[in-house]
Formats: C-alpha cells, sequence, structure tokens
C-alpha cells in the first residue's frame, strides 16, 4: 500500500474513533451486575495473538487488585473510596496481604456472614468496580497457574516498512495512547502507555491488531515467573555428592540413575569440559564473587529496573546498575533475612561452577562461561508505572543471543506473551539483528524448564501398631475448583501397597477391589452448600486398566477413583476405600498418584487423605504442596513443538528421580520416574535427575546467610556456600544446557535444531512407561513423560564427534557401590517430610439427610471409628 493510502486509511479511523469509543463504554456498562462469581469465570476478556487466534484471560471469583505505585499507600481517591466499602461491608471484604501482586491492594469479597433472613446485603463485583476507582478483577489463565494484574499498558509489533509517525499520532487521538518506549528488540516493538481504559483494554487492543501496519498487539500484565525449583580428573570436594552427574549409589539411591557426565569428562582427545562455550543464565542473578562461579563469569546484564529503596550485597542503599547482575535485596529484607533471589546462583553452578579447583562442586561444562542475565526479582512490586516482566525478559533473551552460545531458562510464566516468543524464536534461529546481532548463524539453543506444577507417584510411609486396624483412602470433591478451569483430571491411584507383616497389593492378579480385600463407599459432602447432590453415577474405586496410557506403576493395573469420567463434574462426590487388616507393628507403604487440585479448603479444593482407624495420618497436601495441577508443559518450555519456526532449537527439559525407593535389583529397569512435579506432555523432549522424595541436588548457594543453606535449615552441609537440596525442573535444565554448552564446544558448527537432535537421539529410555505407544506421541522413540528419554552425556559428545549414537535401554554401570541398593530411612534427606503430618480443617463428610445413617469401623483397641451419611 502507498504512503498516500495509508495515510487515509488513517484519517478514516480517526474519523471513527468517538463511536467507537461509545460503543466501548456501552459494552462495559452490559456486564450483569454481581457476574464475578465463580473463580476463573470467563467474561469475554481476550485479545488476539499473532495468528489472528484469541488468547482469553479468566476474571478469579471475587478477588480484585486496586494498584497503587508504592509500598505506601496514599490517600487517593481509590483508598478513601476502598475504607468506605471497607466500613460499609466490614465483614466481607478482607486485603490479601500474602499475595504474589506485591506492591498492589488485592482484596476478596465474602460470603455475609449469617444474619437474619432479608437483613443480608451482599456486595458484587461489579459494585466494587464501580465504587472504587481504578478496582479491576485479577485475572487467571485457564490453567489457573499463576495471577495476572491488568496494567494500564500495551506491546504492539509494527510491519518494518510502517509509517510509525502516522500510526502513534492515530493511536494516540483515537485511543489517547502515548508511546513509552521501543524495546531493544528485532523489529519495531514498542510498549505504550494507555491509563484509563481498565475493561475495555482488551477491545482496543483487538481494534489496534486490526489497524493497516501493525502485525499484532496485546495488553500488558503484571505476573512473576516462577521459578522451577521447590530448591574423572576432578576431585572437587562435594562432586561424590552429585549425584545427577555420576550415581554409585549414593544414599541408597540407584545406582547409574545419572547422565553419565564424568565418562564423558574421559572421552580422550575432545574438549568435553565447555571451554570457549558461553552458557546464559536468565534468572534472578548469579552472584558473580562466588567462589566456585567467579572464574568463569563474563561480563552479563540487569534487566530489572530497581530503585535506590533496593540494596546491594553490601546491605547498603544504592542506585540500580545495569552492568551488575548479581542477586539484590531489600534494605527492609536485608535487616529481617529474608533473600529470594537465591535461585540464579544455584542454577549456574549445575551447568558451569568451576572444576578442578579443590572446591566445592563441578558444573557439567565447568569450562564454559557463564553469562550472567539478571531478568526479574522476587521483590517486584505490582505497580500501574511497571512495565510487563515479559517484555524485559524478551530483551534480555535477545541480549544474551548477542553473546551466548547455549540459552538456560530455568522458570515459567503462566502467561505467554508474543514479544517473547519471537525473540525466542529469533534466538534459535540466528535471526536477531539488535545489538551485533546472533552471535551464532545456526542460532543458540534455549533449554527452558518444563514446570513444576504437575502430578506422580509419590510414596507414603506410615507406622502401624501391632493388631487388627481399618486402614481408609478417602478423596473428597468439592463443588468446583478454584479456578473452574484447572486442567486436572480429578483422579487418584495408588498401588503397590505393602503391609507391615511384608506383603503386597499391587492389583495385578485381582479383577476387582473385593477380590483383594476391600471395599468401597461413596457418600455426599455437605461442607459446601453449593453441592448439587446428584445422585446418579456415584463415583467408587474401582481397577484401573487404562489401555492408552498406563497410570499403573508397576505392572497395568492400580486402584483408582476417577469424578472426572463419572458425568459428576458439579457434584461433592466423596469416595472411600477401605480394608480392615490385622498384623504385626512396623511400617506400611503406598504409592498415590493424586491429579486434582488439593488444599486445606474443602469449600473449593478437592481433598485426598489417608486414614487408620477413622484417624487421618496425611493429606495430599502434606505430600507435594498442593494448589491447581498443571500437567501440561510451561511457557515457554512449550515452544519446543508449537507448530512454528520456534520448533527448531527449543528443548523442553523435565526431571527424573534418583530411583525407587524400596530398594529394586539392579536387573529391576523400572525404578526410575519422571519426578511427581514435572510437568510433561507431547511438547516434552527430555528428563535429567533433579530432586525427589529421595535425595536433592548439591550446587552452588550464595554465600552465608544470603541463600538456600542457612543457619536452622535442613542442609546438612557445613560449607554454606553450597546447598543439597535444590529441586524440581530448574535443576534438570541446566544439566541439560550443561551438556549442549560441551557439544557446541566440540563443534560449533552445529545449529541449534542439530544440538537439539544430538541431545534427543542420544538420550536414556528410562522408566516404566513405553515409548511410542503413548496418546499424542509425535515420535516412534519418545513418549509424553519422558520425551525422548534421560539425556546422556557421554552418549550425545560421542556423536558429536562422529562416534556411534545412545538411545540405549538405560544399562547399569559396573562402577556401582556394593551397597548401592541397601535401603533404609536414614539414607534420606527428604523423606522426612513426606512422613505423616497433622491436618486440620476438615470438614466431615455427611450427607445432606436430616437423618443420619451410620456404620462403625473396628479400631484394634477395641473402639469404633464412625462414618455416617
Amino acid at each position: 500500500m502507498k504512503r498516500s493510502e495509508k495515510v487515509s486509511q488513517i484519517a478514516l479511523l480517526l474519523g471513527l474513533g468517538f463511536s467507537f469509543m461509545g460503543c466501548l463504554v456501552a459494552a462495559e456498562r452490559q456486564l450483569p451486575d454481581g457476574s464475578i462469581a465463580a473463580q476463573g469465570d470467563y467474561q469475554g476478556d481476550y485479545y488476539l495473538d499473532r495468528n489472528g487466534a484469541k488468547v482469553k484471560v479468566y476474571r478469579k471469583r471475587d478477588t480484585f487488585v486496586v494498584a497503587r505505585s508504592s509500598r505506601s499507600p496514599k490517600a487517593n481517591d481509590s483508598s478513601v473510596s476502598l475504607q468506605r466499602i471497607k466500613t460499609q461491608f466490614s465483614d466481607q471484604i478482607v486485603s490479601l496481604e500474602r499475595h504474589n501482586l506485591t506492591g498492589a491492594q488485592v482484596i476478596k469479597t465474602l460470603e455475609p456472614k449469617s444474619k437474619a433472613k432479608g437483613t443480608v446485603v451482599k456486595i458484587s463485583g461489579q459494585q466494587l468496580m464501580n465504587f472504587v476507582p481504578g478496582a479491576l478483577p485479577v485475572f487467571t489463565t485457564k490453567s489457573g497457574m499463576g495471577d495476572l494484574m491488568l496494567l494500564p499498558k500495551f506491546t504492539v509489533r509494527l510491519d518494518n516498512n510502517a509509517d510509525t509517525e502516522s500510526i502513534f499520532a492515530a493511536l494516540n487521538k483515537r485511543f489517547s495512547v502515548t508511546v513509552e518506549r521501543q524495546l531493544k528488540l528485532s523489529g519495531l516493538v514498542y510498549s505504550l502507555n494507555a491509563a484509563g481504559h481498565g475493561l475495555e483494554q482488551f477491545e482496543v487492543a483487538r481494534q489496534i491488531s486490526q489497524l493497516e501496519g501493525v502485525v499484532w498487539a496485546e495488553p500488558q500484565f503484571f505476573i512473576k515467573p516462577q521459578k522451577a525449583a521447590l530448591g574423572a580428573s576432578v576431585a572437587d570436594p562435594l562432586l561424590s555428592q552429585q549425584w545427577n552427574l555420576d550415581n554409585t549409589g549414593y544414599r541408597g539411591s540407584r545406582c547409574d540413575a545419572d547422565c553419565d557426565v564424568t565418562e564423558a569428562w574421559d572421552l580422550e582427545m575432545l574438549e568435553t569440559t565447555g571451554e570457549g562455550s558461553v552458557i546464559a543464565i536468565i534468572d534472578d542473578g548469579v552472584q558473580l564473587d562466588h567462589p566456585d562461579l567467579a572464574a568463569n563469569i563474563i561480563q552479563g546484564r540487569d534487566f530489572v529496573d530497581d530503585t535506590s529503596t533496593l540494596c546491594g550485597n553490601d546491605g547498603t542503599a544504592g542506585p540500580d546498575d545495569d552492568a551488575n547482575p548479581s542477586p539484590i535485596q531489600t534494605c527492609q529484607a536485608a535487616a529481617e533475612g529474608a533473600t529470594p533471589d537465591n535461585h540464579g546462583t544455584a542454577v549456574a553452578g549445575i551447568a558451569a561452577a568451576k572444576g578442578g579447583n579443590s572446591i566445592g562442586i563441578a558444573g557439567v561444562a565447568f569450562n564454559a562461561s557463564i553469562l550472567p542475565v539478571r531478568a526479574f526479582s522476587g521483590f517486584e512490586d505490582a505497580s500501574l508505572s511497571a512495565e510487563s516482566v515479559c517484555n524485559r525478559i524478551a530483551e534480555a533473551v535477545e541480549y544474551a543471543a548477542q553473546n551466548a552460545d547455549v540459552i538456560n531458562l530455568s522458570w515459567t510464566l503462566a502467561q505467554s506473551c508474543t514479544a517473547l516468543t519471537e525473540a525466542i524464536e529469533l534466538t534459535t534461529t540466528g535471526g536477531v539483528t539488535t545489538g551485533t546481532g546472533s552471535k551464532r548463524a545456526g542460532g543458540s539453543p534455549v533449554v527452558a524448564a518444563s514446570g513444576n506444577n504437575a502430578s506422580g507417584w509419590v510414596k507414603v510411609t506410615v507406622d502401624v501398631p501391632v493388631g487388627e486396624h481399618a486402614f481408609e483412602w478417602r478423596y473428597l470433591r468439592a463443588s468446583e475448583p478454584p479456578s473452574g478451569l484447572v486442567t486436572h483430571d480429578d483422579t487418584v491411584w495408588v498401588d503397590d501397597i505393602t503391609w507391615p507383616d511384608g506383603s503386597t497389593e499391587s492389583f495385578e492378579s485381582v479383577s476387582s477391589l473385593s477380590d483383594a480385600g476391600f471395599n468401597t463407599e461413596w457418600v455426599l459432602n455437605s461442607c459446601n452448600a453449593n453441592c448439587d447432590f446428584n445422585l446418579g453415577g456415584e463415583p467408587v474405586w474401582g481397577i484401573n486398566t487404562n489401555p492408552l496410557v498406563n497410570y499403573a506403576r508397576s505392572g497395568t493395573k492400580s486402584a483408582s477413583i476417577n469424578v472426572a469420567n463419572s458425568g459428576l463434574e458439579s457434584d461433592c462426590g466423596n469416595s472411600y476405600l477401605h480394608i480392615l487388616r490385622n498384623g504385626p507393628a512396623g511400617q506400611m507403604s503406598f504409592w498415590v498418584w493424586v491429579s486434582a487440585e488439593t488444599g486445606s479448603d474443602q469449600q473449593f479444593f478437592d481433598k485426598f487423605e489417608f486414614l487408620i482407624d477413622g484417624e487421618e495420618v496425611i493429606s495430599y497436601g502434606d505430600l507435594d504442596g498442593f494448589g491447581a495441577v498443571d500437567n501440561a508443559v510451561g511457557y515457554p518450555a512449550n515452544l519446543s513443538d508449537s507448530g512454528s519456526s520456534s520448533e527448531e532449537g527449543v528443548i523442553a527439559v523435565g526431571a527424573s528421580t534418583s530411583g525407587d525407593l524400596s530398594g529394586e535389583t539392579a536387573a529391576d529397569m523400572t525404578a526410575e520416574y519422571r519426578a511427581p512435579y514435572s510437568q510433561y506432555g507431547p511438547t516434552l523432549d527430555i528428563v535429567a535427575p533433579s530432586g525427589d522424595q529421595h535425595l536433592g541436588i548439591t550446587t552452588t548457594d550464595r554465600t552465608g546467610d544470603n541463600g538456600y543453606n542457612q543457619s536452622g535449615t535442613e542442609n546438612d552441609l557445613s560449607d554454606r556456600n553450597y546447598t543439597q537440596l535444590f529441586s524440581g525442573t530448574s535443576a534438570s535444565t541446566p544439566l541439560v544446557a550443561g551438556v549442549a554448552a560441551a557439544i557446541l564446544a566440540i563443534d560449533d558448527t552445529l545449529t541449534a535444531q542439530e544440538v537439539k537432535d544430538l541431545i534427543t537421539s542420544t538420550a536414556d529410555r528410562i522408566g516404566n512407561q513405553p515409548y511410542g505407544s503413548l496418546v499424542n506421541v509425535s515420535s516412534p522413540l519418545r513418549n509424553d513423560f519422558f520425551g525422548f528419554g534421560r539425556v546422556n552425556m557421554n552418549a550425545a559428545l560421542a556423536q558429536a564427534a562422529g562416534g556411534s549414537s545412545g538411545g540405549t535401554a538405560g544399562t547399569l554401570s559396573d562402577t556401582c557401590d556394593a551397597d548401592a541398593f541397601d535401603y533404609s530411612v536414614a539414607n534420606d534427606l527428604l523423606l522426612s517430610r513426606y512422613f505423616p503430618q497433622p491436618s486440620t480443617g476438615l470438614c466431615p463428610s455427611r450427607g445432606p439427610l436430616p437423618e443420619e445413617i451410620c456404620f462403625a469401623i473396628k479400631a484394634s483397641n477395641g473402639k469404633v471409628a464412625t462414618l455416617c451419611f
């Protein structure tokens, strides 16, 4: 289109501006009063991605934000109006002080306290937004995995040949938006100020995206990255603890549950330690003067706009320093001993801590250089003046592409953003044009964590007294999940029960639970008045034999309850699995997989618990944290197979375990599993060992009291410059990044996609899931739980040098300790966390009938536990 035609079209658009905005206001007025009644309601809030598809966001149930630009509240219109509302509805509005949108006032509306009929006046969400200037819903994503605050800003990408001056003049006149800055990204990407639009911002973004010369436009959100951590010739003193690199049966873990890293270091006539390669750690900062990192660190950059209210490492206030990507803490937090920005230092150590220096640990690529890039901080506040963290991380990625061979992303974002997606695409394909351009013409591999919000097999061990006891597994379902939208299964699987007398039950030889001595009941849950009480199709426990995906831990069967498949999505179905057994005193154990959103509040969350003689001994919240479940690979790791060019060179990394906790023999190849938290699916490429119930990962930590390993913690390392309890896909991702760096040190002509192909084609196929026969399989050599398998550095480097490929079935080395399979609880660092913990706040599961029907479960002491429905 000619310039004159563009100007004419823009002029026409300007003429339509007033009528368009009038439509927006009218549309907003049509929102039903009190419509924000359920968590995660979809209220038509969406924008368009670069392909024109809808990107929906969801309004959280009765949760709102009144943003302010500083920590200290000011007597502005919003705060005064909010105080009046709180006074009038004192029992219905609470402030959420410990919310991830720190720096903003987050409030929640509650049901009014019980009063005489006809006297209760309930405030609706729409009323609150009408009465309090600037109040908006807190948004969440479809998975419900993160809260979002809508910022008064847009991010806009223009055609490279666009008439920017005319477009921005038109946007300002029509929508009252102004240019804040041009992002330091390839192409014309801008951040725009758009104060005053409120919920109209979604429609404005859609209209802007349709303008001539605009490639895409999207509203900005405040969002915090979810750190994917829960937490040969080399003779470094802690190397023996780095079981993820070389496992000879460390502390009872499975021999050879590692990545053959030390074997790779011994390959002759090869540079196997990454010398000459640069790994960018895009994170919350890396301690530059750490004694085990300093020798490998090169000049990096800080992209976080810290103010003078923040402290440097010496604890004194100082100005923001873009050249110093060290972790920074607030002065207030320093006085309180709170230091949340420890993550990047631990990640960097796994990838490239200096090896052979006779201190601490050795990184996978211990002679590679570390490029520290600080892109976010745990101290960041939500404010209207802040810009989207996605924009900043996108700039950090393109900066890393100019200076690094491999980029490590040990975190996920709940919401995708196009600026970051495009930056990753250009990084992996060598297309960055900012600054000096891409360092590597063939692209730099981007190694990204799959995320820690999944569910999976967890082992439970409890002590049982001598005598007859009633054992019971309960799954209690609320009327609706906390966001209404999470991708849970509403399912529990139980398998491989070991009784105190040593007998076992794996359900392999039975066709029904009754054959194994179990009985199952179903009752209604009267804790929540919103239950439907639909009595059809009660979801009782049964034998799971899913032919498509093997959800048995071993063999082909497990005991399971699945509410989602029983048509009771809106019901409160509480299912009970019982058995009476008489036996000696001792420990019993079982494995459980809970794929549901769990929590202590049974009104809004599901709950799984295990009871003996009617007394709860453990609940799922005690086992693995609790909250919404999102099994799918997180963003941006899911770009690994998005159908666009980003597929090239993005490596999605999950976590595998240190081996079973029950001491299988060396011939049993099913002992290694996906870590239960590790997100999985068709976009997963590879797994690497990380922390599990049995062991954590040993790596570098911020020195002194600044890190994870502080006085009084569970670490048993006397050297507090290190931690041995780092965990999550945060820890597995830099291991793979180190392997990628070592590959490029051998052959720096490889493209990012070729590096990815080497890593996936030489992986060890571990686990009890078949490769090539699961649902949504994109290759005959992979499955959705492990991708192509566990990374094997020795095989990958050998093939990079022209040797044979790997892809073995996970053979054992011959260097394992003789007692590698001697298991005892005393060997575990973490298992004590999974022993029974008290639980409170559970509402009794009673039915709605006026006359209760009860039956007794006999206990060994002669007393009974009464179950009523």
